[in-house]
């Protein structure tokens, strides 16, 4: 029985739809040095224990593409504030996401959905997927097949199984994915849970 619902936040509740170019100029500046996209997160990690100074301007970096991404870009999937006003009746809710706290924490006060979450986890807390779902599991303090993550990334769900936990993953058109629960709406997760 599902007690808990951990959420990711781009691309679940919101897409904010990030220039990836802006984002990578921006922390060239900073890092003197181009990141390929897919290790922006491993090097800023690395930086954590190697270089505060140059994490926290990395940091620093990403928080403004972001919160321009939020005033310029940002798409509000129409159903998220009713879905989660709904699930918060009958579930805990934790939010995860890679975004810096900044960043979530205005997403979720434009929303008016910040109060519906027991827990937030940013990447100030970690920026490994899987012990983000590991924290909130540990807040919630339920056993893992307890809890289910909504994500929208493969990622997503692999890391919510090795951690133990239920998943579905969101696909905004909706797409199938092989060997994975795909909805298209926050509207549908009541149902999928009444089917796990």
């Amino acid at each position: 029985m599902v007690k808990g619902i951990v959420f990711d936040m781009d691309g679940v509740l919101v897409a904010l739809h990030l220039d990836m170019d802006i984002l990578q100029e921006k922390l060239k500046e900073v890092l003197e040095a181009r990141i390929e996209a897919q290790q922006i997160f491993s090097v800023c990690e690395k930086l954590s224990v190697e270089d505060h100074e140059r994490y926290r301007k990395a940091l620093e970096a990403l928080d403004k593409v972001e919160l321009d991404a939020i005033d310029e870009t940002m798409e509000i999937f129409p159903e998220t504030k009713r879905a989660l006003e709904s699930l918060k009746e009958d579930y805990e809710l934790i939010l995860v996401t890679l975004q810096g706290k900044s960043p979530t924490y205005k997403v979720l006060e434009i929303l008016g959905i910040r109060d519906f979450f027991k827990a937030i986890f940013t990447r100030e807390d970690s920026f490994s997927r899987q012990e983000q779902i590991k924290l909130a599991v540990d807040f919630l303090e339920l056993p893992c097949e307890e809890v289910l993550v909504i994500g929208d990334r493969r990622n997503d769900v692999r890391c919510a199984r090795n951690v133990g936990c239920k998943a579905l993953i969101i696909k905004r058109p909706y797409k199938e994915i092989k060997g994975m629960a795909v909805i298209s709406s926050l509207e549908e997760i009541s149902k999928e849970i009444e089917n796990i």
